[in-house]
This record gives C-alpha cells, sequence and structure tokens, in this order.
C-alpha cells in the first residue's frame, strides 16, 4: 500500500481528467515506477507520471492541453 503525502494527492487532483478510470491509471502508474524505481511517490514523481500519462505538468484537468491554449481554442 502507498503512503501518499495529501500534497501529492492535491497536485494530482488538480491536473488529471475526474474520472475513476483515469485515476486508477494514474494510481498504477505511480505505484508501478514507485516500486520500480525504489523511490516514495513525491509530487515531483506525480509529475513524472503525469507527462507520461499526457497530462501537462502545469496544466488542469484538460487532458494535458494548458489553460491558456484551452482559452485561445474557444
Amino acid at each position: 500500500q502507498l503512503a501518499v503525502d495529501p500534497a501529492v494527492i492535491g497536485y494530482a487532483v488538480r491536473r488529471i481528467e475526474r474520472s475513476f478510470a483515469a485515476l486508477h491509471a494514474f494510481v498504477a502508474a505511480l505505484d508501478a515506477r514507485a516500486v520500480r524505481d525504489r523511490r516514495r511517490p513525491t509530487r515531483r514523481l506525480a509529475g513524472e507520471v503525469l507527462a507520461e500519462l499526457g497530462y501537462a505538468r502545469e496544466g488542469g484537468r484538460n487532458g494535458g492541453r494548458s489553460e491558456a491554449s484551452e482559452g485561445e481554442a474557444r
């Protein structure tokens, strides 16, 4: 079982799609990376995993697009 700092959870929640499937994929990928690399699940590792899953490091819950590009598309 992963013990994750609440700040890591907050960081991820602001960036991933709000669905069980997206959350499950993120948690599974974070767990796999933490075990593989023998690292704690930190915010930095969460950012790396989110990037690998196609989410922007500083975006929102919009599939990896930045808020600025989202506004330009409207």
